[in-house]
């Protein structure tokens, strides 16, 4: 069963999953460049502070916002200016336009959506529930394969030198593997509505409507660490009823422009902290070296893909290599086949050519389909392969019950 799946799986969507692991690895490396491109987020420094100097600098601050990847940007609006730029999340100071590439952009939409919107979301939701299949049966194959799930860590022997590298990069890449599958089928159920981690904005309250204080001195902001920040929303500078509104990992607060009080407070949900965590892992936003494993592992998946259909055609040329084939009732020698890799379908297949040469009929068939009419013929060849410490290949699982019944 395992082996059907895994090989269904990767036959019909093997071009999307080397797309998705092609893309994926080539956007692994953005956290790592975007962490060295520019002073990373470390504790030390206030929401109060940094927003307190941000606004010093421009008149319509709308948001800051510490963004998955660590880069603190800062949107705003001065009338005859606007934009978003780069901020250093110690002093506030500005780094320049915050700009995302026309070639990110367009990698990103291909690795969610193969650029076709929401048809192409709906895709790579079915790729990653493959992707996840793909990882846990070829682990469960490879642990049979190999003795049981201890000895996951054994050389991987026997079959050809492709199996074996197939087997020895998929062991290695698994868990890489497993991760990015089940964090992209959560960010694709987020993104259709599925599940709900964005949670709800917290309801507006009116501030007191007595004049702003200068941002730094607001009790709320100044008890919160950048390092801890999501997004900090400024009031609307016209109405003096409107809040702050800041997102941390807790969740979210309103705040007085006037007094610097907490006046509501909506703490992050159970889906928003899976939603979080799922998306560092995804993504290795924030985590860079978590990302450069990950996009490791996704860097395999164009060899799984071809390595993969190779071992597939290689299999279904030893099952169609027997042109001897007569029927069970007519034969006089059956041979009974129990293979998972194929190797020992290929030898029943040279054996059964051969004693055809020599004016035998002959039959093949799984050890599973063993029935009374093969135990009648005048000869009876059984040719099994088993698996790690002894364990029967597919096509034998059955054998011994069968045999039972039918003696």
């Amino acid at each position: 069963m395992s082996r059907r799946l895994h090989s269904l799986l990767g036959l019909v969507l093997a071009l999307a999953l080397v797309v998705v692991g092609a893309t994926g690895a080539v956007l692994s490396v953005q956290p790592t460049l975007d962490r060295f491109s520019g002073p990373a987020v470390t504790r030390g420094t206030s929401v109060a502070t940094l927003a307190g100097a941000v606004a010093a600098r421009h008149d319509g601050v709308t948001t800051i916002r510490v963004r998955a990847n660590g880069v603190v940007t800062a949107a705003f609006d001065d009338g005859t200016t606007g934009g978003v730029e780069r901020v250093d999340p110690t002093t506030g100071a500005g780094l320049g336009p915050f700009v995302v590439s026309d070639f990110t952009r367009t990698l990103v939409d291909l690795h969610r959506a193969f650029l076709g919107g929401e048809t192409g979301r709906m895709v790579a939701a079915v790729v990653a529930v493959a992707m996840l299949g793909l990882s846990i049966s070829g682990l469960t194959m490879l642990a049979r394969r190999l003795g049981g799930a201890r000895a996951l860590f054994r050389p991987v022997r026997g079959g050809s030198r492709l199996e074996r590298w197939h087997g020895e990069l998929g062991r290695l890449a698994a868990i890489g593997l497993t991760i990015s599958a089940a964090t992209g089928l959560w960010m694709s159920a987020s993104t259709f509505g599925w599940v709900n981690d964005g949670g709800e904005e917290l309801m507006t309250v009116e501030a007191r409507g007595l004049a702003p204080a200068p941002i730094a001195s607001l009790r709320a902001l100044a008890g919160v660490d950048v390092a801890d920040l999501r997004e900090l929303r400024f009031p609307d500078p016209i109405d003096r009823a409107d809040t702050f509104l800041l997102t941390t990992a807790e969740g979210q607060t309103r705040i007085d422009p006037a007094t610097g009080d907490a006046v509501a407070f909506r703490p992050a949900t159970v889906a928003e902290r899976i939603g979080e965590v799922a998306r560092v892992l995804h993504t290795g936003r924030g985590a860079w070296a978590l990302g450069l494993l990950l996009g490791l592992s996704s860097a395999a998946v164009p060899f799984f893909a071809v390595s993969g259909v190779v071992l597939w055609a290689r299999r279904r040329g030893r099952r169609g290599a027997s042109v001897a084939n007569v029927p069970a009732a007519t034969a006089d020698t059956v041979i009974l086949v129990g293979s998972d890799g194929g190797s020992t379908r290929g030898f029943a297949a040279t054996l059964a050519t051969a004693l055809a040469d020599h004016g035998h009929r002959v039959h093949v068939a799984d050890m599973n389909d063993v029935d009374e009419v093969h135990l009648g013929a005048e000869r009876l060849l059984v040719l099994a392969a088993t698996w790690g410490d002894g364990a029967a290949p597919a096509s034998a699982t059955r054998f011994l019950d069968r045999l039972d019944r039918k003696s």
